[in-house]
């Protein structure tokens, strides 16, 4: 789904990126983070290979943030303990985000309450309230609830961009 089309600017892409990190806080971002999130909001398919620690996630908290009305990334990521840390970065950084279980049953998301991870029944899920949403790679190609979630209208106006996060860790798809 193209966030634009080819009548836009490099200067419209310029004014949607500042007020982009205006919700993630001051950060200066790489040439390459840059081109990512430009190719992003040209609607182009993009593959990003970076180094450990280059700051990989930052472009996709900022994708949600190209749209007129923010969306919803999905991220494909196969390890519990990055999720669970960039569930606490983003609640600090006040960014709604939540992951799947891998069976689907429930979400994790964190308390504005107390800042703890709390485990939520699916059946109160809104993805439109998640500007980002973790889940496992098993969890989105074989869990068939998740898999109907996946193909709604809802669903597919509200999401903007699929990432996979440590792919490298994927062994079978």
């Amino acid at each position: 789904m193209p966030f634009l089309n080819e009548t836009k600017t490099m200067s419209e892409f310029e004014d949607v990126m500042k007020k982009a990190v205006t919700f993630y806080g001051d950060i200066k971002l790489k040439k390459e983070q840059l081109e990512v999130l430009e190719a992003v909001y040209e609607g182009r398919d993009c593959v990003a290979v970076l180094p450990t620690g280059f700051g990989k996630s930052v472009i996709f908290h900022l994708i949600p943030y190209l749209t007129p009305q923010p969306k919803t990334v999905i991220v494909v990521a196969p390890i519990t303990a990055l999720m669970e840390d960039q569930l606490q970065s983003l609640s600090d950084k006040e960014i709604s985000a939540c992951s799947i279980s891998m069976d689907g049953t429930f979400y994790n998301t964190v308390s504005q309450e107390d800042s703890c991870i709390k485990t939520v029944s699916m059946n109160h899920f809104n993805i439109a309230y998640f500007r980002l949403v973790y889940a496992y790679p098993e969890t989105v190609t074989t869990n068939s609830r998740i898999r109907k979630l996946l193909l709604t209208k809802r669903f597919q106006e509200i999401v903007c961009c699929i990432v996979i996060d440590e792919v490298h860790m994927v062994s079978e798809w």
